[in-house]
């Protein structure tokens, strides 16, 4: 039976976890010094129902920069339930209405992706600079008040991506710098055509959760940083051999994966000065001030 804890605890950081660590208990197969466990399953009620599950997790002060003791939520699989459709699950809403009441300030996220681009191989990690929004209907904000021109530039915090490159490229072996994620709605997997329109508009990867994250993030003020773990030529599920591969890169590098985000929030300062909160404001349009004041 779901326990609903009323209280949402007070967090500098959080880790929307994504298939990438779907194969492992995050933190505790990772084994990062430092991290532990406070509570290992949090459910909290929301304007948009019941949420998953939540683990509150506490970085120890001997191993963070700044010397501080700081704590983290961590949910999976971007708070999406099982037996329900993703491609309409109010999950995203409920967990960034919490990471919002938490006070989070950097968020760190991973995903298992389809590679658009050729160059890219089973296994490679893409730490992405910018993304291409192909969704449908999905939430474009947690307050439907929230005026809709907000910044975008640099959707992916700068600090963020070099500190998840440097981890890393501490785990795996291949390690791509940039690179623009694609997101479609799903939960039908792309057609070649679909595939090739998002190669021809710039895309190099694709998945179903960027988006509404990456937009989440920024409207509650937190920098937002993603690493991506290409599972498959995009589009090509359905062949067995290719599944199996999949499963393959899924089980061999979640543990990697859950250890790079993980080092990210220790080596993160919560202080470290950044742009991205100066592209939460909204920016008002001059004929509009008067309508929306």
């Amino acid at each position: 039976m779901t326990q609903l804890t009323n209280t949402i605890p007070a967090a500098d950081y959080a880790i929307v976890g994504g298939s990438a660590t779907s194969n492992c208990r995050l933190p505790e197969d990772a084994q990062v010094p430092g991290v532990r466990v406070v509570e290992p399953e949090l459910f909290f009620e929301t304007p948009y129902g019941v949420t998953t599950a939540f683990k509150l997790l506490e970085f120890d002060a001997a191993y963070t920069a700044d010397g501080q003791t700081h704590r983290a939520l961590a949910v999976r699989m971007h708070g999406w339930r099982k037996g329900f459709n993703w491609a309409t699950s109010q999950g995203p809403l409920q967990v960034f209405w919490v990471l919002k009441q938490a006070g989070v300030r950097k968020i760190a996220g991973n995903a298992g992706v389809g590679g658009i681009n050729k160059m890219l191989q089973g296994g490679d990690i893409v730490v992405a600079d910018d993304y291409l929004d192909f969704t449908q209907q999905r939430p474009s904000s947690l307050d439907e008040r929230w005026p809709n021109s907000v910044s975008m530039v640099e959707p992916y915090c700068p600090t963020g991506r070099k500190i998840l490159i440097d981890r890393a490229e501490r785990e795996f072996r291949r390690v791509q710098h940039t690179g623009i994620m694609g997101c479609s709605t799903g939960p039908y997997i792309e057609s070649p055509a679909h595939v090739a329109f998002m190669r021809q508009a710039g895309a190099d990867l694709v998945a179903q959760s960027t988006v509404p994250e990456i937009n989440f993030a920024r409207e509650i003020g937190a920098c937002y940083a993603g690493i991506y773990l290409v599972v498959n030529p995009a589009g090509y599920v359905a062949d067995p051999e290719t599944r199996q591969k999949m499963y393959q890169n899924y089980k061999k590098a979640a543990p990697g994966v859950a250890k790079v985000n993980l080092n990210t929030m220790l080596n993160w300062r919560v202080d470290e000065p950044c742009a991205c909160q100066e592209r939460t404001r909204p920016i008002m349009m001059p004929y509009a001030e008067e309508e929306l004041s």
